[in-house]
């Protein structure tokens, strides 16, 4: 089962040189300053001074090193009781395109949040902290002070009537519309205006953000949600703070942010880099959801039937938005690169001049989906068109198609529909859609596409065209007079006509263009226009490098004078732009963002600062307003000795590169502290340059371990690991060192043991490791190289425009250069060793690694843990493999480190005390970040770590609680321990009040689900629990509504062993257990059901769920499900011997387990069903299991079948029926077995060997006779009145001895064989007197020691018979003795 690794980033200062008690300057500041920016986009607007900030306002701040930054308001709002925000919009902007990505997905809300009162439900009164149990004085802050009140149900009257409707017709939650749901990231109290439903709420999910004006070429909707008042959302300042610095999954040299584009009304951010990879990250915590590449192994198709140009460098540049039927289409922009491009590579083509475009479609899909993905990326086309990326726009027609114009390489307007693909079109849509629940709402032809799209396609031999949705021939509609070369196009929709304006470096030219008609309306003369954008048909923004000017279209005579539409002219008027207002701008980069704002940056005095220009110019009285302004002065601190890159070797060794051309040895211990302090070893010869790169390999020869590194002049060293001394060093690149390959293997050649140093432009220099040695140099190419091949003394290069080249390593030559297809034709004869160049280091299952690459001040000295390999070397009893070779073991000094950058200091005084004076656990330095989904998102501000996300807060917290459950190894360290978890899983909402973010249902149960490690688990039962029981029965019906569609009982039986049907099982089945009254009968009942379906299938990975399932809720599953066919298939698990049987999440020991708890809290259907399935099995190696269960059940929790003794030990009996001798010899043994376990623990079962008697007593008083040899019951004999303590045979098994404390009387049988028995078999011997009265009868008085001072399970203990002789016995109570004479 594969699993996502749980790591935490974490975040030191990267200062050398400061103090104890100097301050720490903050990195993401520092960071943002020295970033070369490249684009802006911004949501929601700023609200004015005097009236606070807007919750909803945020800005992305896209760099050329391939990372963004994101910033919020400066003080998060005062929430209400609610724990779900509305979604925000700005009331003077109505959305650009109305979409809504999911109706009732919880997607970033994860189903956790505050409450201000608890569910009624019976089994919500449980605690959620079970598996701890805390002293009452140790939970300090589990119990509030404030005074409780009862909770409140409020009742929203103006839905009432419909919902009793809906009640009355038998509607439950999973039978209401899409329209009565609420999307995840809004309040229910949000008013939805009048008309906003007339399109398909899927068609919110578009809106970038607050604006009057449509993107090109979508019309502009109505606004689909109320804005909020600025009376709900008051704060303090209008300013933002730096929130965090996204480092997507690639990133640095070639991979620039190009483009980011909101979606789902700036709830997601879409980034798209230069080099070709589109990521989707949530704007709150900038996770990334999905990531796709936008080349692929296959060949864009020609839309413009010419000749498809030969395999270029794409440079992608733009993202375009749009609604394809009902989905939402994403389409990504490129032009070939001048360098190495068409025209460099035209192979013959009829015009080398000719300028190329490609566009790539999306689909956006969302989740979850079967991987457990909140979104994906659906590849819908690819296409090569004539013309550049700058001129291409999308336009939305009213009929809901998508309309692609452009100009062309020749000025020509053309304009190309998409379609869906003929050959989808006609594929059967009759088959069931077993995907997303959520999945668009598209038409039956649509879903098949992406039906195809889902599954693995093979590529074709014939390249035809397998795009999804097909591009339209091209329509020349007329030529665009524009002088210069085409800079950029901006377009304006209002309904089936389109306001174009185009630019180059001199002019902007200005027409409109509707289905199959090209009207030019004027040309002006503009120089240095950096952007456009019209906010209406009339009025249009253009942004220059120093400033913005507002014009507006007016008409004009002969005398350029405005002619009004009441005047009257001689002449036919023109068309032309009139200045209305002039904004001065802070020149370094500046841009027009989706909501129309016009914002621009640049570093002053070694701040950044962020400016906004006031487009209507009265709102806040001034042309412009800072919105942020970096605290960190970059001048004062690049002069200062710092960390610029950080190699983790192992916890106890960390490699420092420097600014000063030093290395320096550290530690994970001291990497938190300040000074010289942080390390213990220095370099002696320092490098010119800054070191910007470092990389471990090893000598073969010599063992040794060595540091390759790389400064930001080109130069490369070598260093020795234990002494830092330099062994070798050159100048050899123009760019810095980015990788090092070293080879190993002996495919490898001529190469073996040597390194591949590769710079960031492409240049390989081939090192001898073995001799330091530089071996020869491999030029670079235009393009970057993305593959490296080595078979014997060839080496393979293929770089990302398609073309390879080869070389001789043994006579280092270069020998030709090849197409990819001449490539694959030899990589497939064999003998080649592969690399992909750009993936960063493989550190396997190492502890600590560094981040893909060090860019800007803060990722220097970022380091990433793995929690789950350090929980694993924290004991060497949990490394993994069982191998001979000894895990190294981890301090407790290292967990101590780790958890003081975990936890959260200044919340509670009495937690800050335990950690400090208990478990000796300081306040860190180090900042906690976010590594999910390949992305990595450092936070700046320490107290806000648990208001981010429900994401943020699960990782953190599951983090947080599974390291600490490697201290309860110590016994001095338990109750303390205890203490800080049920602090951080239950009393985090008190703390920090209504700021907090609960962690995620969704990563708790993927972690649940997906680890191996069972602190993780265990921390995230825990967490999934507590959060759980603080839902209201609001988000609680909501949750289940969403995940329900998704269980295993509902999907096609292909589907049912993905991780979003594991996933919904989970959350939806903890919920049921914790609040079953709140949920419908046939919810519950597609839950048990699932609980089957992978109870029962063998070959399911997923049979630990539920198992445990069973476990905590058998009693609420029993009454949906057969439960005693459930009770049989745990059974066989918790018996099975198969190996394969066993998962990794050891199967069987948790059968085992849930068996007896069940039988512990449902002991008849338990003991019916065991007996039963002994008397009648399904066949004898189901008797055998369900016999070697009794016997664990004896040995584990033998007053379990203590009522049920007597019908079990009858069963057992019965089994050994002589008339069938198979069966009797396949379980004769286990009987046995069992038959002398009951004899051993229990003292009211007793067996004489030579007579083959077993005597049971019962609760009633009674004692039954067995005989063993018959398999029969012979008789019954009744003498106590109340229940028989135990019994015992004489040794010569003549007599038998029952006492019954509850009497204080010792009754004493005779059983042996008389004449009597002979002629009446199953009547009780005579006693030497009339009637059924014992043989004799004697009382005893033992005081204190008797039944009413002696519990159930000291009777197993101690009460027993010792037999003197045949007739003389001593019966031992504690330690009282009596002796009777039998």
């Amino acid at each position: 089962m594969s699993t996502n690794p749980l790591t935490v980033p974490l975040n030191f200062s990267p200062l050398l040189d400061t103090k104890p008690t100097d301050g720490e300057p903050d990195c993401l500041d520092w960071s943002c300053s020295l970033a070369v920016p490249s684009c802006l986009e911004s949501w929601g607007r700023p609200s004015p001074p005097s009236e606070g900030s807007n919750r909803s306002f945020g800005l992305a701040l896209g760099c050329e090193d391939g990372t963004f930054y994101i910033f919020h308001p400066s003080v998060p709002p005062p929430q209400v009781s609610r724990r779900r925000s509305s979604i925000e919009s700005s009331s003077s902007r109505p959305p650009r395109v109305s979409n809504s990505s999911r109706p009732t997905s919880p997607l970033r809300y994860g189903g956790l949040g505050l409450s201000t009162s608890r569910s009624g439900s019976p089994s919500s009164t449980r605690s959620a902290l079970s598996p701890f149990q805390v002293p009452r004085t140790r939970a300090v802050s589990s119990v509030t002070t404030e005074q409780a009140e009862a909770p409140k149900n409020y009742v929203d009257f103006d839905e009432e009537t419909e919902r009793m409707k809906d009640m009355l017709k038998g509607k439950g939650v999973k039978e209401r519309t899409t329209s009565d749901m609420l999307s995840p990231n809004t309040d229910r109290g949000s008013n939805v205006e009048k008309g906003s439903n007339t399109r398909s709420p899927r068609l919110r999910a578009l809106s970038p953000a607050p604006s009057t004006k449509s993107t090109s070429g979508l019309p502009p909707p109505s606004p689909s949600i109320t804005p909020i008042s600025p009376s709900e959302s008051p704060v303090a300042s209008s300013t933002l703070s730096l929130t965090c610095h996204v480092f997507p999954q690639k990133y640095g040299y070639l991979h620039a942010i190009r483009a980011l584009k909101l979606y789902d009304s700036g709830r997601y951010l879409i980034c798209l880099q230069e080099a070709g990879n589109v990521s989707i990250h949530a704007t709150c915590d900038g996770s990334c959801v999905v990531t796709a590449a936008v080349d692929s192994e296959h060949s864009p198709q020609d839309g413009t039937k010419t000749r498809r140009p030969a395999p270029a460098l794409w440079v992608w540049k733009s993202l375009q938005l749009g609604v394809l039927g009902e989905s939402n289409i994403i389409v990504a922009c490129a032009s070939s690169d001048e360098a190495s491009g068409i025209n460099q590579m035209s192979d013959g083509l009829d015009d080398e001049h000719e300028e190329h475009t490609r566009l790539i479609a999306f689909a956006i899909e969302p989740g979850p989906h079967s991987d457990g993905r909140e979104m994906n990326l659906v590849k819908l086309g690819d296409w090569c068109i004539d013309g550049t990326a700058e001129g291409v726009g999308l336009h939305q027609r009213p009929d809901g198609s998508l309309a692609v114009f452009n100009v062309s390489s020749t000025r020509q307007l053309t304009v190309r529909s998409l379609k869906i693909a003929e050959n989808v079109a006609a594929s059967e849509s009759d088959k069931k859609d077993t995907g997303s629940r959520t999945a668009l709402p598209l038409p039956k032809t649509f879903k098949d596409a992406l039906k195809i799209l889902s599954k693995e396609r093979v590529e074709d031999t014939d390249n035809r065209d397998n795009s999804l949705i097909r591009m339209g021939d091209p329509v020349e509609l007329g030529l665009v007079s524009l002088k210069g070369a085409l800079l950029g196009m901006r377009s304006f929709s209002d309904g089936d006509k389109v306001r174009v304006g185009c630019w180059s470096d001199s002019e902007l030219v200005v027409f409109d263009w509707r289905e199959g008609v090209y009207a030019p309306l004027f040309v002006q003369a503009f120089e240095g226009v950096r952007d456009i954008d019209w906010t209406a048909a009339e009025s249009l923004t253009i942004l220059f490098m120093d400033r913005a000017e507002i014009h507006n279209v007016v008409k004009v005579d002969a005398n350029n004078d405005i002619v009004t539409d009441k005047g009257e002219s001689s002449t036919k008027p023109v068309l032309r732009f009139e200045l209305v207002r002039t904004m001065p701008l802070i020149s370094e980069f500046s841009a027009i963002t989706s909501t129309g704002d016009v914002f621009a940056t640049e570093v002053k005095k070694g701040k950044r600062r962020l400016e906004q220009a006031c487009l209507d110019g009265e709102s806040f009285g001034a042309t412009s307003r800072q919105v942020w302004k970096a605290r960190s002065d970059t001048d004062a601190l690049s002069s200062a000795l710092r960390i610029t890159c950080t190699l983790p070797v192992e916890p106890g060794i960390s490699i420092l590169g420097c600014s000063d051309g030093r290395l320096r040895r550290s530690s994970f211990l001291g990497l938190p502290r300040k000074g010289t302090g942080r390390y213990t070893q220095l370099s002696k010869v320092p490098l010119q340059g800054e070191i910007v790169s470092l990389h471990l390999v090893d000598n073969e020869r010599t063992k040794e371990r060595l540091v390759i590194g790389g400064t930001d002049d080109g130069s490369i060293a070598i260093w020795d690991l234990q002494s830092l001394s330099l062994r070798a060093r050159w100048t050899i690149f123009t760019s810095p060192l980015a990788e090092v390959i070293h080879l190993k293997g002996d495919a490898i050649g001529r190469l073996k043991s040597c390194a591949l140093c590769i710079s960031q432009d492409g240049t390989i220099a081939v090192i001898a490791v073995d001799g330091y040695q530089f071996v020869f140099l491999v030029p670079t190419s235009s393009a970057p190289l993305k593959q490296i091949h080595i078979g014997g003394n060839n080496l393979i290069l293929l770089y990302c425009d398609g073309r390879a080249r080869l070389w001789d390593s043994k006579t280092q030559e270069f020998w030709r250069s090849m197409n990819a297809d001449r490539t694959d034709e030899m990589l497939r004869q064999g003998g080649w060793t592969s690399w992909l160049v750009g993936n960063g280091a493989s550190f396997g299952r190492a502890i600590i690694s560094p981040p893909y690459a060090s860019v800007g001040a803060d990722s220097g000295c970022t380091i990433l843990l793995d929690v789950e390999a350090a929980i694993r070397q924290t004991s060497p009893t949990l490394a993994e493999g069982g191998s001979s070779e000894k895990a190294p073991h981890l301090s407790l000094d290292f967990t101590r480190a780790f958890l003081s950058a975990l936890m959260t200091f200044g919340l509670n005084k009495e937690i800050d005390s335990i950690c400090r004076d208990k478990l000796h656990i300081e306040r860190s330095s180090a900042s906690v970040g976010l590594f999910a989904g390949h992305a990595l998102s450092l936070y700046s501000e320490q107290g806000s770590a648990w208001s981010v996300s429900s994401e943020v807060s699960a990782f953190r917290a599951l983090a947080l609680v599974a390291v600490l459950q490697t201290l309860l190894l110590h016994e001095e360290l338990v109750a303390d321990t205890n203490t800080i978890m049920t602090f951080y899983a239950a009393s985090l909402p008190e703390a920090l009040g209504t700021s907090y973010k609960p962690p995620s249902l969704r990563v708790l149960a993927r972690y649940w689900l997906q680890s191996t490690v069972n602190e993780v688990r265990s921390a995230s039962r825990l967490l999934l629990d507590a959060g759980i029981a603080r839902m209201s029965d609001l988000e609680t019906a909501e949750t289940i509504e969403y995940w329900q569609p998704y269980l295993p009982s509902v999907q096609d039986e292909g589907t049912r062993d993905r991780l979003r049907c594991a996933m919904a099982l989970h959350i939806c089945g903890s919920i049921a257990i914790e609040k079953y009254a709140l949920l419908f009968t046939s919810a519950l009942t597609d839950i048990a059901k699932s609980i089957d379906v992978y109870l029962h299938d063998e070959a399911s990975p997923y049979r630990a769920l539920a198992i445990d399932l069973c476990s905590r809720g058998f009693q609420v599953w029993q009454q949906h499900t057969d439960a005693v066919e459930m009770l049989r298939a745990l059974f066989l698990l918790a018996t099975s011997a198969k190996k394969e049987a066993i998962s990794l999440h050891n199967v069987g020991t948790q059968a085992r387990s849930a068996v007896l708890n069940i039988a512990s809290s449902n002991t008849p259907l338990f003991m019916t069903t065991l007996t039963i399935d002994i008397l009648q099995p399904r066949s004898v190696q189901h008797r055998k299991s369900v016999m070697q269960l009794v016997i664990f059940i004896i040995r584990k929790k033998p007053l379990v079948l203590y009522s049920n003794l007597p019908r079990l030990v009858e069963a057992v009996v019965k089994s050994l029926d002589p008339n069938s001798t198979a069966n009797r010899d396949a379980v004769l043994d286990f009987a046995a077995e069992i038959l002398g376990q009951f004899v051993r623990t229990f003292p009211t079962v007793d067996f004489h060997m030579a007579t083959q008697r077993l005597a049971v007593g019962t609760s009633e008083g009674a004692v039954v006779m067995y005989d063993l040899k018959t398999a029969t019951r012979l008789y019954v004999l009744e003498g106590h009145k109340k229940r028989t303590t135990a019994c015992s045979f004489s040794p010569d098994g003549r007599r038998l001895v029952t006492v019954s404390l509850e009497e204080s009387s010792v009754l004493v049988w005779k059983v042996g064989a008389s004449f009597t028995s002979f002629f009446m078999p199953g009547a009780p011997p005579r006693q030497g007197h009339a009637g059924s009265e014992p043989f004799k009868n004697l009382s005893f008085n033992v005081g204190d020691e008797g039944e009413s001072r002696m519990s159930l399970t000291a009777t197993l203990d101690n009460i027993r018979f010792e037999w003197v002789g045949d007739r003389s016995v001593k019966l031992k109570i504690r330690e009282s003795t009596l002796t009777f004479s039998t």
